[in-house]
């Protein structure tokens, strides 16, 4: 019979603390890793604020790499892996924005949407990824829309998840409105814009100006804002989409109500510009009364008093109502000085009221004044609409003169001179115009190709005309004044094809078919 041979109990001891060393080591490297894997990706989210795209996603794979039992299929911190994925797919979608080819688009995007749908299977609840999959899928189906792959993409369903876990984010309902627009979902797009303007008013001046915006929305808007001004955060905003609408229908009473409910909320930041606003619906519903009162705060409040007059007289000339705006400045000059432009916005009022000589006579004792060059331009329009050229010629030379860093100044003293046939003065004026312009005009270089073309400069009216072109491509008379340059200058061939691009973007128009025509029986 075999006796067993007892373990001292000094060796259980010993084989237990080599077990727990064991274990501690274990432990140790296990949160070494995790440590390394934290550090990596927090070094990752500082990358992609910079932004180094390609840097981000390196540091992104080594926080896999030292993410512990992770290589081995293991996952024991979800967590971790969730926040990677979620940057991951993030970060894809930014790459695939950068991306120079469509294939390489089509595969950043691929790779956004497995990591995202990652992220998610590990946390359904997060809404952050759920949202960024559904952006990321809507960009795929728009993607292959075309193609025989298109039902392997469908974003709604995902949208649908985000918008239930995270009901009151503005930004994912404008994401989600957006898909149903491109989509042509129209019931559920009203629905769901309804929905946002109750919860973000604010948003609508964006919505606005998307190509899917129509009269159909409007509706829609109106009754989401309607239950937005019922609440007191939202009530301010609420109220100025329901102005906008209503100015949009050209109902300018309702308009005027939302205004002055505005004026009259607690909690509204009264600005000069909603007085202003206040004063022109004012002016719609000829209450003209109310418009100087809601105008003289509006000038009272805002600091720069240059601009406010020339906001206020801009409300008048707008409404062809200029003579009431000496109302409005014989009311304000009983409360304070008013600034010396002011001299000149009256003078205005009297040129656009069919009262030249009285702007004539109010313009010449303004010239020996601080704004002398105003003065001088203002006569000069004046002269024009005489016909008056010698006179227009003197007086846009002053202006000029006393300020030549303003174009305008320029552009009515080539006017002057072309009218005259003085064609080289005026294309030299009309070089101080491009010059002295903050950003290019494709009227002013359509101005100076007429110069030119007058005085047979074809090579280089066209080269002015081709800018204009340029700079205004839905504009068929530009390439039609082409065509004549080309002509005139004897290249038929060329003449024709500009005439035929003309006529793509205009086919209606009788000038440029008989051009057209007649360059054809030509060839």
């Amino acid at each position: 019979m075999v006796i067993p041979v007892p373990i001292m109990a000094s060796e259980w001891g010993k084989r237990g603390l080599k077990l727990a060393n064991v274990l501690v080591l274990a432990m140790l490297g296990i949160l070494a890793m995790l440590s390394f894997s934290r550090w990596h990706y927090q070094s990752a989210l500082t990358l992609l604020e910079r932004p180094s795209l390609d840097k981000a996603l390196a540091k992104l794979n080594l926080s896999l790499h030292y993410l512990p039992f992770h290589s081995a299929g293991i996952t024991l911190f979800a967590d971790d892996l969730h926040r990677i994925e979620t940057v991951k797919g993030q970060l894809y979608f930014r790459l695939a924005a950068n991306a120079n080819s469509l294939s390489l688009f089509k595969k950043e995007l691929e790779n956004s949407a497995r990591a995202y749908k990652q992220a998610v299977d590990l946390n359904p609840y997060d809404s952050t990824a759920m949202a960024g999959w559904a952006s990321t899928l809507a960009a795929l189906q728009s993607l292959s829309r075309r193609s025989d792959r298109q039902q392997l993409y469908d974003a709604l369903p995902i949208f649908a998840k985000a918008q239930q876990l995270r009901p009151n984010s503005a930004s994912r309902a404008y994401a989600f409105i957006l898909y149903l627009a491109e989509r042509g979902m129209q019931s559920q797009m009203l629905t769901e814009i309804e929905q946002l303007m109750a919860i973000a008013p604010f948003l609508f001046y964006k919505l606005r100006k998307e190509d899917f915006y129509t009269d159909s929305l409007r509706s829609a808007v109106e009754r989401g804002a309607l239950q937005a001004s019922t609440s007191t955060n939202l009530r301010g905003d609420a109220l100025g989409v329901l102005r906008n609408i209503a100015l949009e229908r050209k109902d300018f009473p309702t308009a005027l109500s939302y205004c002055e409910q505005q004026l009259a909320f607690p909690y509204q930041r009264n600005s000069p510009n909603l007085y202003l606003q206040a004063g022109r619906l004012a002016l719609q519903i000829e209450d003209t009364s109310k418009a100087i009162s809601y105008f003289l705060e509006a000038f009272r409040q805002n600091e720069n008093k240059n601009s406010a007059i020339e906001q206020i007289f801009n409300s008048y000339h707008g409404v062809k109502r200029e003579t009431d705006f000496f109302l409005f400045v014989k009311r304000a000059g009983q409360e304070r000085e008013l600034p010396a432009i002011t001299d000149i916005y009256l003078g205005k009022s009297l040129m656009y009221s069919g009262q030249p000589e009285l702007a004539i006579a109010r313009f010449q004792r303004l010239t020996t004044g601080r704004y002398a060059g105003e003065s001088y331009y203002c006569l000069a329009r004046i002269y024009s609409e005489q016909k008056d050229w010698d006179r227009m010629e003197l007086a846009a030379q002053k202006a000029v003169v006393e300020d030549r860093t303003r174009p305008e100044y320029h552009y009515l003293f080539a006017r002057s001179l072309e009218q005259q046939k003085k064609y080289p003065q005026a294309e030299a004026a009309m070089n101080e115009v491009l010059t002295t312009s903050l950003r290019p005009n494709p009227w002013y270089f359509n101005k100076r190709g007429w110069i030119r073309y007058a005085q047979k400069k074809y090579s280089a009216a066209i080269a002015d005309w081709q800018e204009a072109s340029r700079l205004k491509p839905e504009v068929p008379g530009f390439l039609f004044q082409i065509s004549l340059a080309y002509q005139a200058g004897k290249n038929d061939e060329l003449a024709r094809e500009y005439a035929e691009r003309a006529v793509v973007l205009e086919p209606g128009n009788a000038r440029y078919q008989k051009q057209l025509a007649q360059l054809r029986r030509r060839s």
